[in-house]
Formats: structure tokens, C-alpha cells, sequence
């Protein structure tokens, strides 16, 4: 009897260990794995927008399709959101209705949305805008030469440029409404 509550005892006393050793396991993988994490989505786009902001600025001498030509008096003292897009990208016919609500609320903020598209026939670009009831000025990227600057590998992606023409924000694919509003905010200064 005493020699079974013995093996009893030790079998418990092993079953204790091994659920021990499981859990220190368990603690130290977390803990490595959460001293080596990746940073954050918030992380990542400062650290972008950071690393580009020294060979970009205002999209100065850009002209919309109404032919006005963009100056660095048009963006001086303004929140700039300066969007890519194509209307065939799925994600973008999602953000730009989003992107015309959210600008009609920062009306009195001095807010200006410019549109780039990527290289479409000028009228699939003004039918799409016109059905969609997007009225901000836009351009057609042909040459590339806006999505080389700005390092535009994907769409949507959205730029938000600060009053003095720092990028604060960019934002690549399309992350939901109040995604893009914290974005525009990074760029409006008494919101920062």
C-alpha cells in the first residue's frame, strides 16, 4: 500500500513538474517573442513617412486636369492629403467616398485633397469621379513620374503632408475611416 501511494505521490509530484516546466516555457517564449516584436502598424508608417521625408516635399508644379498648376503658396499653411489611386482598385473605390466625407469635415481646417490617378484614359477617370460624386482636383499620373517621387508601390496609398510640408502621415492600401481621419489629424496642428 504504501509503495502504490508512493508511486502516487511521485507520479503527482512529476505531473507538477512537467505542468511547471510547460509554464516557464510558455512565460519565456511570450516574453521573447514580445521583446523582438515588429513595431506597431502607427510605428511602421511614422518610421516611412520619416525615411522618405528628406528627398520629398509638396507636390509642387503638379497641374490638375482643370490645368491648374500647384505652387508652394497653394500648400504653405494648409494640410495637404495627397491620395493615389486608380478607379479598376478595389480598395480605392472604397476610401475616396470616405476621403470626400471626411474632407468636407475638416472644411474650416484648411484641409486640401489632391488625387493622383495612376495612368488611366482621362475619361474612365472623369466618368468614375462624376458617378462617385468626387469633386477634389486630380491628376493622371502617365509617366510615373508622381508614384517614382513618392515611392507609390501600391494602392491606394495616401500622403499627409503638415502645414510647414512635412509628410506626418502614409498611409498604403485602405485601413478604414477612422484610420484615414487619424492620418489627416497628424497633419492639422492643433490636433498633433
Amino acid at each position: 500500500m504504501n509503495d502504490r501511494r508512493n508511486r502516487w505521490l511521485l507520479g503527482g509530484c512529476g505531473a507538477a513538474l512537467v505542468a511547471f516546466f510547460c509554464f516557464f516555457c510558455f512565460c519565456a517564449f511570450v516574453l521573447f517573442f514580445w521583446s523582438v516584436r515588429p513595431p506597431s502598424f502607427w510605428e511602421q508608417e511614422r518610421l516611412q513617412a520619416e525615411s522618405s521625408q528628406s528627398d520629398t516635399s509638396w507636390p509642387v508644379g503638379l497641374t490638375d486636369a482643370s490645368g491648374r498648376t500647384w505652387t508652394q503658396d497653394d500648400f504653405q499653411g494648409r494640410t495637404l492629403v495627397l491620395n493615389f489611386w486608380a478607379s479598376w482598385c478595389g480598395p480605392c473605390r472604397q476610401e475616396l467616398p470616405e476621403l470626400q466625407r471626411l474632407a468636407q469635415a475638416y472644411t474650416g481646417q484648411k484641409v486640401i485633397v489632391l488625387l493622383i490617378d495612376v495612368d488611366e484614359p482621362p475619361h474612365v477617370v472623369e466618368r468614375f469621379l462624376r458617378d462617385e460624386g468626387i469633386t477634389f482636383p486630380y491628376t493622371i499620373d502617365t509617366d510615373g513620374h508622381w508614384q517614382q517621387r513618392y515611392h507609390v508601390r501600391a494602392l491606394p496609398t495616401t500622403l499627409v503632408f503638415s502645414p510647414s510640408g512635412e509628410i506626418t502621415a502614409r498611409i498604403t492600401g485602405w485601413r478604414g475611416t477612422a484610420y484615414l481621419r487619424r492620418a489627416i489629424e497628424t497633419g492639422i496642428p492643433q490636433t498633433r
